[in-house]
């Protein structure tokens, strides 16, 4: 049995018979794995130092006739768990494991990760609004300078300049989406997220500023457009956040 907890583990050997049950070493076939139940399949194995399958999903190779799969319990849980094995050409086999009912550890809710974005680039300051998605050189050294978030910016050159940077956010921001998050901007603001504008920050005062993030599985391109107040440093004053 095993506790339903959702930390209690157990290995359960999978192995190939004859139709005498008796255990066949050469009978390196494909498995297909499935759990039906309060649990879950965490790794699997089989012993032979030449595999590049991987230790997570559904299938796994024999390995002279026997593979090792580890199942683990959902928290809180109680009832049956039942593990079965198929493969083509053999009868398939399957397995029950009491879980049973007992008081789950404490614990804090896991948090999304939260990813700084640190390393952007500046555009030179213009009287007039440039194009926030002009296009740069990767090699322009020169006229777009790195900045880091939490220090103002210098406009005495002019009124309008663009900071951009390219990142990729964390896969559970990827397949759900989530949100940008401004500590602090200082002038009026565009949004350029891969070259469509999503958000506008209408005031010159410094104010923190969030915008939604949409899913992509692709790295994002984000440009915001900074308006400073006359003749005063403006900018990401602040941390830039992907939460």
């Amino acid at each position: 049995s095993l506790a339903g907890d959702g930390g209690d583990a157990q290995p359960v050997t999978v192995m190939a018979l004859d139709a005498q049950g008796r255990p066949v070493p050469t009978a390196n076939v494909a498995v297909e794995l499935e759990v039906l139940g309060p649990g879950a399949i965490i790794g699997h194995g089989n012993g032979d130092p030449n595999s590049h399958e991987p230790e997570k999903g559904r299938t796994r190779r024999l390995f002279n006739g026997l593979a090792q799969v580890i199942v683990q319990t959902e928290r809180d849980a109680s009832g049956v768990l039942r593990l079965r094995a198929k493969s083509e050409g053999l009868m398939p086999a399957e397995v029950a494991i009491r879980v049973e009912a007992v008081v789950s550890p404490p614990c804090v809710p896991a948090g999304r990760p939260v990813l700084q974005l640190q390393r952007w680039r500046m555009s030179p300051c213009a009287p007039t609004a440039p194009d926030p998605n002009q296009e740069v050189a990767e090699s322009d050294m020169n006229t777009w300078v790195g900045i880091l978030p939490g220090d103002l910016q210098s406009f005495a050159d002019g009124a309008w300049a663009v900071s951009r940077i390219r990142f990729t956010p964390y896969a559970a921001t990827r397949k759900t989406g989530g949100r940008l998050v401004f500590k602090s901007i200082t002038g009026q603001a565009e949004v350029w997220l891969d070259r469509t504008l999503i958000a506008k920050k209408e005031t010159f005062e410094s104010a923190p500023f969030m915008v939604a993030l949409s899913p992509a599985e692709s790295e994002r391109t984000l440009s915001v457009l900074i308006h400073a107040p006359a003749g005063k440093p403006a900018g990401l004053g602040a941390p830039v956040l992907v939460e």
